[in-house]
């Protein structure tokens, strides 16, 4: 459990990094001369970052689910241990 929630905050501490790289992406389309395909380029970065947030909330979740079942687990060890 604790190894799956390890992998899971690297992963989500790894989205902060890639959503910057996609915001100057997004950025760039806009500092384009050809104002035709400004909208085409946008919408797929826009798409982009949409799934960023999708997977990092997943990720998230697992890594927090993980971390607290793990804890309550060694909680349960520990106070039966003491008694």
């Amino acid at each position: 459990m604790m190894f799956f929630g390890t992998l899971g905050s690297f992963a989500a501490g790894a989205a902060t990094p890639l959503f910057i790289y996609f915001l100057v992406a997004f950025s760039e389309a806009y500092t384009q001369l050809n104002s035709s395909n400004i909208l085409e380029q946008s919408l797929s970065v826009f798409l982009e970052i949409i799934y960023l947030g999708i997977g990092t909330f997943l990720v998230g979740w697992v890594m927090l689910s993980f971390w607290l079942i793990s804890g309550a687990r060694q909680i349960s060890k520990c106070r039966k241990s003491y008694l």
